[in-house]
């Protein structure tokens, strides 16, 4: 049986999952924005299959904590699409199956509306939870 890894080892395991994540969200937002949503998406479904891998698994909370800690090295505002898809990703390269979900709401006044976008795995949301409530559910995208 082997030892827990020690303080160091965690640390160093946290920071790499954390680099992990912020370049992920890196490709994506910035692939958002050079090829836009519908070729982005195209990529995205490929890279977030499910692969099986023989190095150890994360656990999907700590996987999503990698992804919350590096959107605070990114520049600009909260992006929940590009969050999902990174998140998704990461869950699909740890062997999880996951979805990325979409919901509106009503804008002010009613003239425009809002868009959120949510992940969801093993029946759960992981990510994106905060405002799930308020949006009227809309596709699932389909499992990769």
């Amino acid at each position: 049986m082997g030892r827990p890894p020690s303080g160091g080892a965690t640390r160093f395991a946290n920071r790499a999952a954390t680099l992990r994540a912020l370049v992920l969200l890196c490709f994506v937002r910035s692939g958002m924005r050079i090829v836009g949503y519908r070729r982005m998406k195209a990529i995205q479904a490929r890279l977030a299959r499910v692969r099986e891998s023989r190095a150890p698994r994360p656990t999907v909370p700590r996987a999503m904590r990698s992804i919350e800690r590096a959107k605070r090295y990114l520049p600009g505002k909260d992006t929940c699409l590009p969050d999902a898809f990174a998140g998704q990703i990461l869950l699909a390269r740890a062997g999880y199956a996951s979805e990325v979900r979409y919901g509106v709401e009503p804008g002010p006044g009613g003239v425009s509306i809002r868009a959120h976008a949510w992940l969801v795995c093993e029946g759960h949301v992981v990510l994106g939870e905060a405002e799930t409530g308020r949006y009227t559910p809309l596709e699932t995208s389909v499992r990769p």
